[in-house]
């Protein structure tokens, strides 16, 4: 990450097709201090932007910032919700997963499938069913 951010500082007329690139490197590193201090001077945030930090933080478990964040998101596509489904069945609090999956205005076959698999993982097949019966 040190070259790519070199690189990157070097970079005359960032566009925001730039700032998510050297975001997502963080994120990917589990670098989330570098990547929330590059998130916060980024000049213009997309969608892309915001669902690199929303993941990241569900990923290493940190759902209160990754809830925070999602529901400061001018603009949220089904990668946002199904980021905020997949760190909650991680974090095991599988009510919270579903109330998001509920909430979700349009779900994909990724929801359906994550929500089916941590039903099958945690005990609950007939929820499991439910929810395969449902997509069908």
């Amino acid at each position: 990450m040190v070259i790519a951010r070199k690189v990157f500082d070097e970079i005359r007329g960032k566009n925001v097709v730039s700032w998510n690139s050297i975001l997502a490197g963080y994120v990917q590193y589990g670098n989330l201090a570098m990547a929330q201090s590059v998130f916060d001077e980024m000049p213009t945030k997309d969608v892309i932007s915001w669902n690199s930090m929303v993941s990241g933080y569900a990923t290493v478990k940190d759902m209160e910032q990754a809830y925070e964040l999602f529901h400061r998101m001018p603009q949220r596509n089904a990668v946002s919700w199904n980021a905020m489904i997949t760190g909650y069945i991680e974090c095991g609090k599988i009510e919270l997963a579903r109330s998001f999956f509920d909430a979700m205005p349009d779900r994909n076959n990724v929801s359906y499938i994550t929500m089916i698999s941590a039903y099958s993982k945690y005990g609950s097949v007939e929820s499991a069913k439910e929810l395969y019966d449902q997509n069908d």
